[in-house]
């Protein structure tokens, strides 16, 4: 009887509790994740604080921390700054579209019989849903932030401990657990590091040009060029594409053709960095890149960006290696 048999019971109570905890945590896996990728990218500056300027454990840890809200919080200021700016232009530009007033002419002729009570009726539940999602995701954002930052703190605390904890939790031979830890360090700074030198590249040179055109809010578009560069396929054409169709249809005939050229150059950042950072890091496949960054953004939102190549690449790493043990 399955009932009379201790070690099977506790193995099911094991694993019953360990699928509702990992599915109650899978909101939260951003956290971890992303605490994951940073304390990879720190951990040469986390030893250099302590073994150099002799910063205590805690201490470096709590400089780190800082720097990397610093990092975060001045793009998203500016790029906030920006949306806002280019939001409270919306008024004059709708003022000055000749075919709004005739579509509201047009409306108004027609007398059409408004039921405001149907409107209530349909509109108040769809502001109640939407402000409860937004509430719940709020809490949800705000509780990945606060993890965040303590698995980060805790990783850089206590960082050869955890890497060994995971070793030992690997079910390889010493060599290859090494190489696994070796190469998710090698993979991590080849996919973070080249990912942010394009964008930082590709949204600078989009800002300088869309200055030297005159186009309004560079700044605000060279961020959102930053951010569009992570996305494969996709990419910074999105913006100085259609901003070239729009000057050439103004008039603005030369200055279509300097972004276009010039937009042709910012693409071109991506296929000359990108070999570079993974030729010194560690060679990523760009077959794993596409389809990381879109099954991570389906999974993770804008950090599945980061997550989605890495988990691809240490699925077939890990794949290699137990080949390598178990097959030939």
């Amino acid at each position: 009887m399955i009932f009379k048999d201790k070690k099977l019971l506790s193995f099911i109570l094991m694993f019953a509790l360990f699928i509702f905890l990992f599915y109650a945590s899978i909101p939260f896996l951003n956290a971890f994740f992303g605490a994951l990728i940073l304390f990879v990218i720190f951990k040469p500056l986390n030893r250099k604080l302590k073994t150099k300027f002799r910063f205590s454990k805690s201490l470096a840890a709590w400089t780190i921390l800082l720097i990397s809200s610093i990092i975060i919080i001045i793009p998203l200021f500016f790029l906030v700054q920006g949306l806002i700016s280019q939001i409270s232009t919306l008024p004059e530009v709708i003022t000055s579209i000749d075919e709004f007033e005739s579509l509201v002419n047009t409306v108004s002729s027609l007398n059409l019989e408004i039921k405001t009570d149907t409107i209530i009726n349909q509109i108040i539940p769809f502001i109640e849903k939407s402000v409860s999602s937004i509430f719940e995701n709020a809490i949800i954002l705000i509780t990945n932030i606060v993890l965040f930052y303590f698995l980060l703190y805790y990783m850089l605390v206590n960082g050869d401990d955890f890497i060994n904890k995971i070793k030992k939790a690997l079910p390889f031979t010493q060599k290859n657990k090494e190489r696994i830890i070796n190469k998710f360090s090698d993979m991590t700074k080849a996919t973070i590091i080249g990912s942010l030198l394009i964008a930082i590249l590709q949204g600078a040179m989009l800002w300088v040009g869309f200055h030297f055109l005159g186009i309004p809010g560079a700044l605000f578009w060279g961020l959102v060029t930053a951010l569009i560069s992570f996305i494969p396929i996709v990419g910074s054409p999105v913006i100085w594409v259609p901003a070239s169709i729009i000057l050439l249809f103004s008039g603005n005939v030369w200055q279509a053709v300097a972004l276009l050229l010039w937009g042709l150059i910012i693409s071109s950042v991506d296929n000359v960095i990108r070999p570079i950072t993974n030729k010194k890091f560690g060679k990523i496949h760009p077959l794993i890149s596409i389809i990381g960054v879109f099954v991570g953004i389906s999974q993770f939102g804008f950090l599945g960006i980061f997550i989605g190549p890495l988990l691809v690449a240490y699925f077939v790493l890990i794949w290699d290696i137990y080949r390598e043990e178990h097959l030939i």
